[in-house]
């Protein structure tokens, strides 16, 4: 159990995050944003929501990486297949 207020030192935050990188073509981070914008203790089944992440431009993309994440712990969630994100190809 925590306390509420948790004492110093003590993660209290949302134990669900989401983050998005940029990698280039070899898979190379090359910029990301993390965060939720959404108290994951709100949400229910069915629930839809708009999660914007601002990205700086750079060269050289290939993709866009998306998943979420335990900010505590930094442990990726799994997907039903085992990956840890959904990878979007940016190539022309």
């Amino acid at each position: 159990l925590i306390s509420n207020p948790p004492p110093p030192g003590v993660y209290a935050g949302p134990r669900l995050a989401a983050f998005v990188h940029l990698l280039d073509r070899q898979g190379t981070f090359l910029a990301g944003d993390d965060g939720f914008w959404v108290d994951p203790e709100s949400l229910q089944p069915g629930d839809q929501f708009l999660q914007r992440h601002w990205l700086p431009v750079v060269d050289s993309v290939g993709s866009l990486a998306v998943g979420l994440y335990d900010p505590m712990t930094g442990e990726r969630i799994q997907l039903l297949d085992g990956r840890d994100s959904i990878l979007f190809s940016l190539d022309e």
